[in-house]
C-alpha cells in the first residue's frame, strides 16, 4: 500500500466534503470546516482510499493518532483495520483514535480485551 498523506488546504473542500456525509457522525470533527480550522494545531493530514474512504493522520503533543475514517458504516471495519495496519507496520506505534462517536463504537464492535476505550469527561460538553 502506498501511504501518501496530504496536508489539508481550503480547496480540498470539494474532494473531502462528500466523505463527511457517508455516515452519521455527531462529533465536532464531522464537517470540513472544523477539520480545516484545526489542521495546523493537530498537523492533520488525510489520505483518500479507493475513492470510498478518508483515513486521517494527526499529531498532537508529538504523538501520532487518528480519527474515525470517513466512509460508509459497512466499510468502517475495513478502514479501521487499514488504519491500524499503518500505525503498526509503518509508524511502529499503537493506534490511538481521538473523537470517536458512539455510532462508530457500536459498528466496530471492538473487543474490550484488545482495545482500551476511554471517555474523556472534560470533552463531554464539547459542541
Amino acid at each position: 500500500m502506498d501511504w501518501k498523506f496530504q496536508n489539508i488546504h481550503s480547496k480540498d473542500i470539494t474532494k473531502l466534503k462528500p466523505f463527511f456525509a457517508l455516515r452519521s457522525n455527531k462529533t465536532c470533527d464531522s464537517v470540513f470546516l472544523d477539520t480545516y480550522l484545526w489542521k495546523d494545531t493537530y498537523k492533520a493530514e488525510y489520505m483518500i482510499c479507493n475513492q470510498e474512504a478518508v483515513i486521517w493522520r494527526v499529531k498532537h503533543n508529538g504523538e501520532y493518532m487518528s480519527c474515525v475514517p470517513l466512509c460508509t458504516e459497512d466499510k468502517l471495519n475495513h478502514y479501521f483495520k487499514l488504519t491500524e495496519k499503518y500505525f503498526h507496520e509503518v509508524l511502529n506505534k499503537k493506534l490511538v483514535f481521538n473523537l470517536v462517536d458512539e455510532d462508530s463504537l457500536r459498528a466496530l464492535k471492538l473487543d474490550p480485551n484488545k482495545y482500551a476505550i476511554e471517555e474523556l469527561e472534560d470533552a463531554a460538553d464539547y459542541v
